[in-house]
């Protein structure tokens, strides 16, 4: 508990190596809105850091930009939330999937984010590049599979 103590520590703004960044969003998006929130509790720690919003359903000139963008950084489905932090982009959110850390991490040291394709569970993180796509497949799996109350169920039939 103590070692995450450091982590939660409000950090000075002056640390930010960008102190901005664009974020397209829809209204009606529940992934917008979590991403959302958790930009206020960001601005809340970075007082200096400029959240630059644009509304891609009524804005057309947003959209544009946003499917102009998707196509530099070569993502083929764009979609909202996106963030473009640092000349990096960002298209969803899932803080499962490591959203936030990739933010933060654009946002104090441009240009070394997580890594694609990794997953933080309560086991720990789990990244393709470290297992290897069978092995990653694999881990994913078992914890996808695994139902504490099926569990108790295939125990108690195997007791009868």
């Amino acid at each position: 508990m103590l070692l995450l103590l450091p982590c939660s520590l409000p950090v000075v703004a002056s640390e930010l190596a960008c102190p901005g960044m664009d974020v397209f969003v829809r209204d009606g998006c529940p992934h917008c809105a979590d991403a959302s929130i958790y930009l206020q509790q960001l601005q809340q720690r970075y007082p200096d850091l400029n959240i630059r919003y644009h509304e891609v359903s009524s804005d057309p000139q947003a959209l544009r930009r946003l499917l102009s963008l998707s196509r530099q950084y070569g993502v083929e489905q764009p979609g909202v939330p996106s963030f473009l932090v640092c000349d990096e982009f960002y298209a969803g959110f899932s803080v499962a999937a490591g959203s936030t850390d990739w933010i933060e991490s654009q946002l104090l040291d441009p240009g070394a984010g997580p890594q694609p394709y990794q997953v933080r569970t309560p086991l720990g993180k789990f990244s393709l590049d470290d297992l290897g796509l069978p092995v990653f497949t694999l881990v994913i799996g078992l914890i996808d599979g695994f139902n504490p109350c099926a569990m108790w169920v295939l125990l108690f039939l195997l007791s009868i």
